[in-house]
């Protein structure tokens, strides 16, 4: 029974890194909006996490660094494994490919994506907590 507790609680951990790592992400290219020849990032780790869920394996995957800008790994949403990706889009005249307001709607959807995992954890420990009690009110 607790195995069942752990891996869902590893995979909504895993959410939150991952959602943290997006913010960082969205926030960094904002920051860089008027950089010249700046190209923005993303991070796809929605789709890692359904196919921990559809396998049933909650092991984190290892990050691919591919190129020598990403991040280097040494926070510690960067330990989940989740592969920051350069996106390829529209260039503007100074080879910077960031339109602030596509990132303010995505970290919009982040945030929406974070408290609504961030929900699930604090009701699973209120259910662990309920447990531990004995079902008491």
């Amino acid at each position: 029974m607790w195995d069942v507790w752990d891996s869902t609680l590893k995979i909504l951990s895993t959410g939150l890194d991952g959602a943290e790592l997006r913010h960082k992400i969205i926030a960094n290219n904002a920051a860089n909006v008027s950089t010249p020849d700046f190209k923005r990032q993303d991070v796809n780790f929605q789709s890692q996490l359904k196919s921990m869920m559809g396998e049933g394996n909650v092991q984190g995957v290892g990050m691919t660094r591919t190129n020598e800008k990403h991040l280097d790994g040494r926070s510690k949403t960067q330990s989940t494994g989740f592969q920051i990706i350069n996106t390829d889009s529209r260039v503007r005249e100074d080879g910077n490919n960031v339109n602030i307001d596509v990132e303010m709607a995505k970290m919009a959807e982040n945030i929406i994506y974070y408290n609504t995992v961030a929900s699930a954890v604090a009701n699973k420990y209120k259910l662990i907590d309920s447990a531990i009690k004995g079902g008491e009110r």
